[in-house]
């Protein structure tokens, strides 16, 4: 059988998630870049099996072949790379083409959202440590701590991330390179303002650019972007996770939640530091690796459940 999709993948974690009963499943997909491969990964049954960069043009690429007819398995398709917005990059999932019967999996426990940086768009979980080149197949959904919160929580998720950015400066002090500049667009492509069940931030790294010289305005910044963040997501917990590539910032971030709170009597809204970094945990590009991905992964996790049974 074939079925028409037509599904664009722009950002790091769009993709298909599908039951399906078929001994065979292929996707013809339609790729589109100029400069940075749009890498796809492949799950089936929770567990990574693949990940690949798609040549340019039309392709068939075969997600699942040769399991017993009748038996169901869980299979994902995802985009790794986050959005690039220098460039028309995307991935357009076409059609599959199958055996047996194919089902959107639906029986999520929760939606989600991430917001973030480089770490969350998982820049440095995949290449060698020494890896020092902004390439695209440094960068993962598929080891990144936002598809590992997703799956052990059985959740739904957006991931709205670019390296470099911040929550009021660019690494290099652009004031235009900033999260709350895309924020509503991606959200509202994925989410009502009732969607979301939590949302998690981490963004701060890249603001310590100007940390020495516009500390005041990182925090009103910050005061902001969650005011923007509850209007988008009325009924969701917000946590504000920070501290994987260093704590400079987590006064700052602690005073603007606290002020936003004072403000707006706002109490689902929280501080989460992560733990730094280490030797040990180093991935490439000088950014955490997957072990520290883990990590913060298991806190957040936490935090959620915690958070969510507080108010539910």
């Amino acid at each position: 059988m074939y079925l028409e999709i037509n599904e664009k993948l722009i950002a790091n974690g769009q993709g298909l998630d599908l039951i399906v009963t078929g001994s065979e499943l292929f996707a013809d997909i339609e790729t589109n870049y100029r400069d940075y491969e749009p890498w796809l990964a492949i799950e089936v049954n929770g567990k990574l099996v693949s990940r690949f960069a798609p040549f340019p043009g039309k392709n068939r690429i075969n997600l699942l072949k040769g399991k017993a007819l009748g038996k169901p398995t869980r299979v994902r398709l995802y985009r790794e790379l986050q959005a690039m917005l220098m460039e028309e990059n995307y991935v357009t999932i076409k059609g599959l083409e199958f055996t047996g019967t194919v089902e959107k999996y639906e029986n999520y426990d929760l939606n989600l959202e991430f917001i973030g940086d480089s770490i969350t768009s998982g820049e440095g979980t995949y290449g060698a440590r020494e890896e020092d080149d902004w390439a695209a197949y440094i960068m993962s959904f598929s080891k990144a701590y936002p598809n590992l919160v997703s799956a052990r929580l059985n959740a739904d998720c957006i991931v709205i991330s670019q390296g470099g950015y911040g929550v009021y400066s660019a690494w290099d002090k652009n004031k235009e390179n900033v999260i709350p500049r895309i924020y509503e667009k991606f959200h509202r492509a994925k989410w009502s303002e009732n969607s979301t069940d939590a949302v998690v931030i981490n963004l701060g790294t890249n603001d310590k650019a100007v940390l020495s010289e516009e500390p005041e305005n990182i925090r009103d910044a910050i005061v902001s972007f969650l005011e923007t963040v509850r209007r988008n997501n009325k009924r969701a917990h917000i946590i504000w996770a920070y501290g994987m590539a260093g704590h400079d910032l987590s006064a700052i971030i602690d005073e603007a939640i606290r002020i936003y709170t004072h403000g707006s009597g706002d109490r689902k809204v929280s501080f989460l530091e992560l733990p730094e970094v280490t030797d040990e945990t180093l991935g490439s590009r000088s950014h955490p690796g997957p072990v520290a991905h883990e990590i913060a992964a298991d806190l957040i996790c936490e935090r959620i459940i915690k958070e969510l049974n507080k108010v539910n």
